[in-house]
């Protein structure tokens, strides 16, 4: 392991993506109308000032202020109007919320008050029909229904007419298994394909693009997640059984991870939403919603290059050289920032010329240790601030010049 001692920030990712930072707790706990507890969260939809929460287990839509009170609440078992068995997923337009109404195999229509408007589907495998529907994804004409136990997706419009469908059974690229969630971004489908452990991405007629994740435990592996949201394009991923929120770019590639097995409260994310740079996890093991922050990434995270640099150079493929330009870029970028390197000392970096603009003394040699963190990093072996540490210590000691 590397000493604690050489760790160093990596802008916008583990120095805030990774601290724990909870600023509500509890919502519905013992106040607002009744103190109904949330026994169960399967969805959270944030729309302007108002948190919408799917309780489960009492069928009810909860609604919150952004301080954690309970305005009120709708619903009850059943199978009429605002009556539900299992609501799974909440989404909105710009003036109607959509409700997965599961067990009634169905998806009901409301106002931001709550009150009802129509609602349409039947059980069964036709057109218009489900079987236990449960994510929602809304673009400017469309509602996307994951209709999990018939394996596919179905499209509508915003009045509940059907217009097309895509998927099948199965584990192969386009294949779902127990689909569950999905999220819309930027003329893409994000579809969590719960069984097969992965994220499955698709344009909006169904076609596959690419995929995210395999069964696993390590850093862009997941266990049966169980929810998906795409936000100015950062993919948020909750993955509750490995106590954990993963966050990819919009490509697919790991960034970082918010840990929440402490040892103490054991955090399990089961659903999730982002507003206004906060991100809201719903816990379904301790009954109550937290938020994070969200770190503004913008152009501050490690390309793809550089990751396969990494690879290359640990594998002998490339020279010391090339893989040092790839972290001069990083220094000159702010991707890695050394707080303790002495200012006059980032002005020499800009005033090299080319051959020192390459960054690495002939003549020194990398530690054996520093190439191997470089191949288990770019092989998601270990976080972004192992691999950093090592380059700390190539400045500190000398071997690239900044």
């Amino acid at each position: 392991m590397i000493p604690k001692s050489l760790l160093i920030s990596l802008l916008s990712l583990s120095i805030f993506f990774g601290i724990y930072h909870q600023t509500v707790e509890g919502y519905g706990g013992g106040g607002g109308m009744g103190g109904y507890d949330i026994e169960s969260h399967y969805a959270i939809k944030v729309v302007s000032d108002k948190i919408f929460v799917a309780n489960t287990n009492k069928n009810q839509i909860h609604i919150y202020d952004h301080d954690g009170n309970l305005i009120k609440y709708f619903g009850k078992f059943g199978q009429g109007n605002s009556e539900f068995n299992r609501p799974a997923d909440i989404e909105s337009n710009q003036e109607k919320l959509f409700v997965s109404d599961t067990k009634n195999n169905r998806i009901q229509i409301f106002d931001f008050n709550g009150n009802f408007l129509k609602s349409f589907g039947s059980y069964g495998q036709g057109n218009g029909q489900f079987h236990r529907p449960s994510g929602l994804a809304v673009t400017n004409d469309k509602l996307f229904v994951v209709d999990t136990l018939n394996y596919r997706i179905q499209i509508f419009d915003h009045d509940g007419n059907f217009i097309s469908s895509f998927g099948t059974y199965g584990k192969n690229k386009g294949e779902l298994n127990r689909p569950y969630e999905i999220s819309f971004f930027d003329d893409k489908l994000y579809v969590l394909d719960t069984l097969n452990h992965r994220i499955q991405t698709f344009d909006l007629d169904g076609n596959f693009l690419f995929e995210i994740g395999s069964f696993g435990t390590k850093n862009g592996n997941f266990d049966k997640p169980h929810d998906v949201i795409v936000w100015e394009g950062k993919i948020f991923v909750a993955d509750p059984k490995n106590y954990k929120i993963q966050m990819f770019d919009h490509d697919g590639n790991f960034v970082t991870s918010i840990e929440l097995n402490d040892g103490k409260s054991n955090f399990r994310p089961h659903s999730i939403d982002v507003f206004n740079n906060t991100l809201y996890a719903a816990d379904t093991l301790n009954y109550h919603i937290s938020t994070f922050d969200v770190p503004d990434l913008q152009n501050n995270h490690i390309p793809n290059w550089i990751r396969n640099n990494a690879k290359w150079w640990s594998e002998g493929n490339i020279g010391d050289a090339d893989f040092s330009s790839g972290i001069e870029y990083m220094i000159k970028e702010n991707i890695i920032v050394i707080p303790d390197l002495p200012k006059e000392e980032t002005q020499r970096m800009k005033l090299k010329d080319e051959k020192r603009a390459m960054g690495l003394e002939r003549d020194m040699n990398v530690p054996d240790w520093v190439r191997n963190n470089a191949g288990w990093w770019a092989n998601g072996l270990i976080s972004d601030d192992d691999f950093v540490s090592g380059i700390k210590y190539l400045v500190e000691q000398g071997i690239i010049l900044v």
